[in-house]
């Protein structure tokens, strides 16, 4: 899948871009982003599957970037699923993002019969508010649940789209290295602003050698929880691979250490959702 990153309407252009925005710059237009997706979508690149046009547009500023979003999403399904300039279709797969909106908010949007080939993308952290760093574990683990019964809720619904749930990881706080941004510190902790102490991070990230036996419990835990919630829904992409410090995000690390099995349909807790 070839993802665009960072956009006008983006979160990643206030937190991850290499630039710290306080708020979103409005876009000009629309056409560089959509011609360059026309581009793609006409290029032959015979792994390449879908394409996601925009990530994590940043809806909960309002109305005005949903509308934006929305008129992106329509704008960009014909060069990605009409690349050529004509009325036949490409193979190639249209993933929208839900721009931090519930499931239920796209009810009817770019569904079949009037669209197809077009897929829901949506991402569940547990470490970006206060409240949800302040859990623990077992509040964790049910909080999961329950998002993989709204996944299944809705994706049996009529006026759907299939769901993956595009990014999501085995951290329950917010303390590695430049999560919250470079020079932000953690809620976990209280170096984020406007945070209050809950312990420390030293414990819950690094190397993952270090990790304490109930730790590694609980990580194996999550990602049961997690890959059984997120399959109710048509799957998973985890995020991410390796990392340089923070093994609580790294699949890679996850694999060597043990809490992510080697076979993804290994259960040890095959009932952890009810």
């Amino acid at each position: 899948m070839i993802l665009l990153r960072v956009n006008h309407i983006t979160k990643e252009q206030m937190r991850t871009s290499g630039k710290r925005l306080a708020g979103l710059v409005r876009p000009a237009s629309r056409s560089g982003s959509t011609f360059m997706v026309h581009l793609e979508a006409r290029t032959e690149y015979p792994h390449v599957t879908a394409i996601a046009p925009l990530n994590e547009p940043a809806g909960f500023y309002g109305q005005d970037v949903l509308s934006v979003t929305r008129q992106f999403w329509y704008d960009s399904y014909g060069n990605i699923r009409y690349p050529f300039g004509n009325d036949q279709q490409g193979n190639l797969l249209e993933v929208i993002h839900d721009a931090f909106q519930p499931l239920g908010y796209w009810n009817d949007f770019a569904n079949y019969p009037q669209f197809e080939g077009v897929a829901m993308d949506t991402h569940i952290y547990e470490v970006f508010s206060n409240q949800e760093v302040a859990r623990n574990w077992d509040q964790h683990i049910e909080s999961i649940c329950n998002r993989g019964r709204t996944i299944e809720s809705w994706t049996k619904s009529a006026g759907s789209l299939w769901t993956v749930v595009g990014e999501w990881s085995l951290a329950a706080y917010d303390c590695a290295p430049y999560l919250n941004g470079r020079g932000v510190g953690s809620r976990y902790d209280g170096t984020y602003p406007g945070s209050s102490k809950l312990g420390d991070c030293a414990a819950f990230t690094g190397d993952g050698s270090h990790f304490f036996r109930e730790y590694k419990d609980f990580l194996r835990r999550f990602w049961e929880a997690q890959v059984t919630s997120f399959e109710k829904g048509q799957g998973w992409i985890y995020w991410t691979w390796k990392t340089e410090k923070a093994h609580e995000w790294s699949y890679s690390a996850g694999l060597e250490h043990g809490w992510i099995p080697k076979d993804v349909n290994d259960r040890i807790y095959p009932g952890i959702c009810g």
